[in-house]
């Protein structure tokens, strides 16, 4: 929808997404043609580095702006989806809201754009897109474990780069069928819940917001690094390879237990053991 048709169409309290490729900015709209929210100031340095630097930590407000200025030409649609997961307290909330105008702070998963617009509504801080980040780093790592399994398996007998091919497929694979089962399952409410509640803290700042952003992409780049080590140590080799063989010897096992219960079964109804009883 353009904003005039939004403009039109949107109450205050409503929840309005603008779709911006990758992902969503989220507000409030809270009449006359404004919204509350919060953003990003843009970054003043020169210099690269330290423009990549703020990039990171950048210098985030609530602010009230006109929603034409904050979509420009984004596609906007009015979503209150949660509406049928919490009770919307917009109305009642609205002057709490209005009081954090000026707020300063940005957290990139418990206190960004979607979980700030989401309290203003819902009074529940909680951000899906946080949420699904978390999803497809769980799956993602999955993935990178699966693929490894496979690159090791198929190295002696197609060669290196097939089988980082082959590795790389089947990681793939896996993150996507991953994701798919587990989006939307209990995972992703247990995701919810854990992010709520830490968005609860930084909300009241008992957890300083830059914390937050140092924790995660440490935690990821550590994720990172320690899945690498882990798929190259010896051990991981070995586990893969006694694995293989367990497997592989699983069917003849299987036929073995299926051969010995028939045995005994046979015996059981042998006619001899039949004159006995």
């Amino acid at each position: 929808m353009s904003v005039q048709d939004i403009l039109k169409a949107a109450k205050p309290g409503d929840l309005l997404e603008i779709i911006r490729g990758l992902y969503s900015h989220w507000v409030m709209y809270i009449g006359g043609g404004d919204v509350l929210h919060i953003t990003c100031d843009p970054p003043v340095w020169n210099n690269g580095f330290i423009r990549f630097l703020t990039s990171l930590f950048k210098k985030s407000v609530v602010r009230i702006d006109d929603l034409s200025k904050v979509a420009g030409d984004s596609l906007v649609i009015i979503n209150n989806n949660l509406d049928s997961k919490y009770v919307p307290i917009a109305m009642e909330n609205m002057e709490k809201a209005l009081e954090m105008v000026g707020k300063e702070g940005y957290s990139y998963l418990f206190g960004n754009c979607e979980t700030f617009a989401n309290y203003c509504r819902y009074g529940e801080p909680v951000s899906f897109q946080a949420v699904f980040a978390l999803e497809l780093l769980m799956t993602i790592a999955a993935g990178f474990v699966v693929g490894a399994i496979t690159k090791e398996l198929l190295e002696e007998k197609i060669g290196f780069k097939w089988a980082t091919f082959a590795g790389v497929c089947t990681g793939a694979t896996t993150t996507v069928l991953l994701e798919l089962a587990i989006h939307g399952s209990i995972v992703t409410d247990f995701l919810a819940m854990c992010v709520t509640k830490i968005s609860e803290l930084v909300m009241l700042e008992a957890i300083p917001v830059i914390a937050t952003n140092i924790l995660t992409i440490a935690t990821v780049g550590l994720v990172g690094y320690g899945l690498y080590r882990l798929v190259n140590s010896d051990t991981f080799k070995k586990c893969v390879w006694r694995v293989a063989d367990w497997v592989s010897r699983l069917p003849e096992r299987l036929c073995a237990f299926i051969d010995s219960v028939a045995n005994l079964f046979i015996g059981w109804l042998s006619p001899s053991n039949a004159i006995e009883n």
